[in-house]
């Protein structure tokens, strides 16, 4: 999906006052802000920086009075048609169907974790925008520059401050955002690790779909194929082998054009 990536701590605006407050800064606090920026981009408001967003929020009496808190809620009257739903989930797991959902439905989550080993939950908030098989990859807006930002949860910080690579144990809150953008044709996945089964599979019936992620959405369709095609299983024969025939059951393959994708 096309999304702008922001840095909270960019010396442009790093040390500007957030929202109300007399002390907190974009840099120190505005992750929450930076993340909205980034999706707000995604929704068409590609003139958008957080800065930017920051005044524009303040006109509207967008953070509550005196403070940094940020009323996440009003983006809409900011970037029309945009929204925002919070979910809490520290404590239980985090809805990681309906986030894959979202992000098949090329939707931009905020996800929120812990970043400091302190007691309690002390929330930071990043962007969530794809996945590379069982893990997500995301904007961290606290890196400068951006590129040190694009990292994979499960092996980020904050996997290692919740002590687990689960995704639902380490994602601790979660806003959905929605909003008008125009949806990308998926990118195909790079699942070829050189690791393959012994056996190839067949298309038992035509069209069939070969996806981008394993979830059935319009869009994660990369192409169809017509019965009896040959593809090449990318999972060694231990794991491939009780997959083959079952239903509800997503395999990685390779096409015979080298597209890889999950069927």
């Amino acid at each position: 999906m096309t999304i702008k990536q922001f840095s909270q701590t960019d010396p442009q605006w790093k040390s500007t006052l957030l929202g109300f407050d007399k002390s907190s800064t974009i840099g120190g606090y505005g992750c929450l802000l930076t993340s909205m920026t980034m999706c707000a981009t995604h929704y068409g408001a590609t003139d958008l920086t957080p800065a930017l967003l920051n005044e524009k929020m303040k006109a509207i009496n967008g953070f509550t009075a005196g403070t940094a808190w940020i009323v996440a809620w009003m983006i809409g009257n900011i970037v029309p048609g945009m929204s925002l739903d919070y979910r809490k989930c520290a404590g239980s797991p985090a809805p990681l169907a309906e986030i894959d959902s979202r992000l098949a439905m090329g939707l931009p989550v905020i996800i929120e974790a812990d970043y400091s080993p302190s007691a309690g939950v002390q929330t930071h908030y990043m962007v969530c925008y794809g996945k590379e098989g069982d893990d997500y990859l995301v904007y961290d807006p606290y890196p400068f520059p951006v590129t040190n930002g694009q990292i994979k949860l499960s092996q980020s910080k904050y996997a290692t401050l919740a002590n687990s690579k689960d995704p639902s144990k380490i994602i601790t809150g979660v806003f959905f955002t929605r909003g008008a953008a125009k949806i990308d044709p998926p990118a195909p996945p790079k699942l070829d690790k050189g690791v393959y089964a012994s056996f190839p599979v067949f298309a038992s019936a035509d069209d069939l779909a070969l996806r981008s992620q394993p979830m059935v959405a319009d869009i994660t369709l990369l192409k169809r194929f017509p019965a009896n095609t040959q593809f090449k299983v990318l999972e060694a024969d231990a794991t491939a082998g009780s997959k083959v025939g079952q239903h509800n059951i997503w395999l990685p393959v390779k096409s015979p054009d080298g597209t890889d994708g999950y069927v």
